[in-house]
């Protein structure tokens, strides 16, 4: 029987997946992917001491306020740590900003607009 991956495992290996062929992570990347698999690990962990303060009779606002505060912050973390290793996209402009340029070019102007 084949041990269950855990959350960290899953998103470290769906990060190495958006790799192009011929690519690899360098040793910063490495050490980064194997804190955000520890710390995917630790908000699994945190969840399911959530579930477990909610289950209870006497709910202590204070615990579920600090559990879910320490969730938030530690899924923002790894966002940040997940899309800094993501390959760079060019980036869009937004509508707005393409049409002012369009009518920039064509010398409309602001009556164009």
């Amino acid at each position: 029987m084949t041990p269950r991956k855990t959350p960290g495992s899953r998103l470290v290996e769906s990060l190495r997946g958006l790799l192009e062929d011929g690519y690899e992570f360098d040793e910063a990347e490495e050490h980064l992917l194997t804190m955000i698999e520890f710390e995917a690990d630790r908000v699994a962990a945190l969840r399911a001491v959530l579930a477990d303060e909610l289950a209870k009779d006497q709910v202590s606002t204070r615990r579920v306020t600090e559990l879910s505060a320490e969730i938030r912050l530690l899924e923002k973390q790894i966002g940040q740590w997940s899309a800094s290793l993501r390959p760079k996209q060019a980036e869009s402009k937004s509508w707005t900003h393409q049409k002012a340029a369009n009518s920039r070019w064509r010398g409309g102007g602001l009556a164009a607009l």
